[in-house]
């Protein structure tokens, strides 16, 4: 919908501070979509690891996606790191 916006907390407040109208909204400098450069840490590898896991509590294998070495097993509730 054109009139629908996802707003943080912070955005949402400087609005109701200042309540602009929606014909006017492209101009509210709050929710104003700024490009910046993203850390090295924020960006995506070029080619993850496809890591086969198995997973006792789902009992069977699962997928996973990382940038990062593959996990002992699959990562779960109490067990975030895939750790053995």
């Amino acid at each position: 919908m054109p009139d629908v916006y996802f707003v943080t907390t912070h955005e949402a407040i400087e609005w109701i501070r200042n309540p602009t109208p929606l014909n006017q909204i492209n101009q509210f400098e709050p929710w104003s979509c700024k490009g910046r450069q993203l850390q090295p840490h924020e960006i995506a590898c070029n080619l993850p690891n496809i890591c086969k896991l198995h997973s006792r509590v789902l009992q069977q294998d699962r997928y996973l996606y990382t940038c990062n070495e593959c996990p002992a097993q699959y990562p779960w509730l109490r067990n975030e790191f895939g750790l053995d």
